[in-house]
């Protein structure tokens, strides 16, 4: 019995393993192979067409291995209802059932199956083998849309690459179709991307050759090597027909076999390969969708049980009291049961809005920092122009003067950004530690400019307060923010208490606010004696754009903003209001401990002008999905000296590490890409080269690339919108100084 490769073994057992199946089940089953396919096409254009002559110049084409140009000369000639019926008639045979290499191929543990094969036989043999109760997810190239989202879910599917005989449209078989669905489909390319990186491929069923991957993979039949996974073929006698060298540029590993023609080695092949892979449990589909239906009705049960339970418990309670039987201590225990009961109710209540307007808050997020990543690359392009511009020494006083105002708006619209991104909880934050009574202090003068002559503060301020780990100028920010609101809420004057103080919490504040927490928190509370909030928009208080203020007067966007940096803070906002009488805004934070104290990010010094910082020569590797923003930074560079390799994703960025990566510096990379993101590209370079410095950049904050991953804005992160000063000062600073390599906490 042949010994299968551990790590081929340990990829079963880690759902990791895709199977590459060829021809060879289907002609084991009776239908024709390719070729085969072909000569019954020939026949079927000498049958149906008048006049067809060319049928001995096609058989020698075929004879000479020229199948393609044999499949699209066929293609052509039987166009239409020719060409379905033919491939129906060839293929929808119901007396050919599933073979023993079918039904070995279904006991083995794949992740997926990628299959050339027309016929349903594979798909067939899961559904026996289920007892029809549980459905493969097959699909084709009509529906390649979903491949990219069933390769990162992990979810088993059949993707049949050359199409399905029942729906002849998406069957791949001349040159042209290769091209248009295989080669130039993005989200096919993206997808084999993800298998390819993640996956370890086993091919069978067919010889391999270089002309054969390439049709079946690809653009990615180039990386095969650059993702650094070991794949496995099972093949007959293949010293004969693979050269080492093409083994080594595939990094495939071949285990041979002895083949009679029959297929019947290649099963007891896969038999003993199953043997050898650990046993797992069957993770069918409809295994997984039984359990998580279960899931869902325990859980909507116990909801429906809990709010039925509470009302039969106070309308039985309620019955009782209805009845004149009990004596007085009696009536006063059923009395103080409905009170509970009612209470109950109330909570239950509760809680379920606060989840409801916690969903809410968490999805408008996600809508506005997705809407602000896309304008800051905006941004940066306009940024960059207007720099550029300013530098033209032709331009008279007037051009220059509405330059200055273009770019003063466009720094407006850069804080509206990132006042989104505070809200969306994905802006870029400096942290230290921080202490809220320094942070009030500092401000205090511009509070009472800012809130007027009409308005007194009465600061109370705990000494010896804690530190908290912040960003001092987004809690300045907050402040600000509440301030503003509490002076809106007193047109006629009034006062506003600002109070600072350390404050516990154990279970009971808990069932108050879903956001709280236990512990030991300081606690910012911003007190006014205006109007009120009406109980009507308190539910809505925290949403972006939601202001009761007249047109002009407010965007919306202050508690909003407030909101998304607290929670970035891993803090909380809670509130009380009575109408005419005032609201209170308390703002909690997480004390700090001193021993994890980050030190303060770096920053880079603020350059006079384009010409005061030093270029060079040095070959950067430059990787940007948008394109504008990819041409701009492309040519600030270039007009720095340094030589700049241009890629639109990770996996254009790989091809052309492949070529120059003797000569590349330096990757500057954006963070959030498609397919590969900034953090997966640089950790494939910088196992090639330890010595790559990496440069990273996103309209995001670093936090994008999770938690264990180390970015400082101005060392190796630079944040958009920037300048092309900025970005100049960063790059030549980080080739002169900055750490290689990736850095992970």
């Amino acid at each position: 019995m042949i010994q299968f490769p551990q790590d081929l073994i340990d990829a079963f057992n880690s759902d990791e393993v895709v199977c590459v199946v060829g021809s060879g089940p289907s002609i084991a089953a009776g239908y024709p192979s390719w070729s085969e396919l072909l000569l019954l096409m020939i026949g079927e254009c000498e049958k149906q067409l008048v006049g067809f002559k060319q049928g001995p110049e096609l058989r020698k084409l075929l004879k000479q291995g020229h199948l393609l140009e044999v499949a699209d000369e066929c293609a052509k000639l039987l166009a239409g209802h020719l060409y379905q019926d033919f491939f129906q008639r060839t293929f929808r045979k119901e007396s050919i059932r599933p073979t023993k290499l079918h039904n070995q191929l279904t006991q083995l543990p794949f992740s997926a199956i990628l299959t050339t094969n027309y016929d349903n036989l594979l798909e067939r043999a899961y559904i026996l083998k289920n007892r029809a109760t549980a459905f493969p997810f097959v699909f084709t190239q009509k529906n390649v849309a979903q491949l990219p989202r069933l390769a990162s879910e992990r979810r088993f599917f059949i993707f049949k690459m050359h199409g399905d005989a029942d729906d002849v449209q998406t069957i791949v078989l001349t040159e042209q179709d290769y091209k248009e669905v295989i080669h130039n489909d993005e989200l096919y390319q993206t997808a084999l991307s993800q298998i390819l990186a993640t996956r370890t491929m086993l091919f069978l069923g067919f010889g391999l050759r270089d002309d054969h991957l390439n049709l079946i993979l690809g653009k990615q039949s180039a990386l095969f090597k650059a993702y650094g996974r070991r794949h496995y073929a099972l093949l007959p006698d293949p010293g004969t027909i693979l050269p080492k060298s093409f083994l080594e540029h595939y990094n495939i590993s071949v285990i041979p076999y002895d083949s009679k023609g029959n297929h019947a080695d290649l099963e007891k092949l896969l038999k003993s390969l199953h043997k050898q892979v650990k046993k797992v449990p069957d993770k069918s589909e409809n295994d997984e969708v039984k359990k998580l239906h279960q899931l869902m009705q325990v859980e909507r049960e116990f909801c429906s049980k809990l709010g039925t339970y509470i009302e039969l418990e106070r309308a039985r309670f309620l019955n009782l009291h209805s009845q004149d039987i009990f004596d007085k201590k009696s009536r006063k225990l059923i009395e103080d049961s409905i009170k509970f009961w009612e209470v109950a109710e109330s909570n239950r209540r509760n809680v379920e809005s606060q989840l409801r307007q916690s969903q809410k808050m968490e999805s408008i997020g996600q809508l506005a920092g997705g809407v602000a990543h896309d304008f800051n690359n905006i941004l940066t392009v306009i940024l960059m122009q207007l720099h550029l511009l300013h530098r033209d020494a032709n331009l008279d006083k007037a051009t220059t003067e509405r330059l200055k105002e273009v770019e003063v708006e466009t720094v407006r619209a850069a804080n509206l950004t990132r006042q989104l991104l505070m809200f969306s909880r994905r802006s870029v934050m400096q942290v230290r530690a921080v202490n809220v009574n320094d942070v009030v202090q500092n401000l205090l003068k511009m509070l009472r400019r800012l809130l007027g002559e009409d308005i007194s503060i009465i600061l109370e301020s705990q000494s010896n307060l804690p530190a908290i780990e912040a960003d001092i100028g987004l809690i300045e920010q907050v402040l600000l923010n509440l301030a503003v609101n509490a002076r809106d809420a007193m047109p006629k004057g009034g006062v506003v208490k600002i109070q600072t103080t350390t404050v516990s919490f154990g279970d009971e504040h808990l069932k108050h606010n879903s956001d709280a927490r236990i512990g030991s928190f300081v606690r910012m509370s911003i007190i006014d004696t205006g109007c009120g909030i009406p109980a009507e928009n308190q539910s809505r208080l925290f949403e972006p754009f939601f202001t009761t203020k007249e047109i002009g007067k407010g965007t919306g966007l202050g508690l909003a903003t407030s909101y998304g940096i607290v929670k970035q803070h891993q803090g909380w906002i809670e509130f009380e209001s009575v109408v005419g009488k005032g609201t209170s805004f308390h703002v909690y934070f997480p004390k700090f401990d001193d021993k994890y104290a980050r030190t303060e990010n770096a920053k880079i010094e603020k350059a006079d002008g384009l010409a005061a910082i030093r270029g060079g020569t040095e070959t950067i590797l430059l990787v940007e999905d948008e394109f504008l923003v990819r041409r701009m930074v492309a040519n600030i560079l270039q007009g720095y000296g340094y030589n700049v390799l241009q890629a639109s994703d990770g996996v254009q960025a790989v091809e052309i590490w492949k070529k120059h990566k003797q000569e590349i510096k330096l990757l500057l990379t954006d963070l959030v890409m498609p397919a590969m993101n900034g953090r997966e590209l640089a950790e494939i370079l910088c196992a090639a080269d330890p010595s790559l410095k990496v440069i990273y950049t996103s309209g995001y904050s670093p936090e994008a690339a999770g938690k264990d991953f180390k970015l400082e804005p101005g060392f190796n992160f630079l944040p958009k919108p920037y300048n092309p000063q900025k970005l100049a000062m960063l790059v030549r600073t980080f080739l002169d100084e900055g750490c290689a390599g990736i850095k992970v906490l």
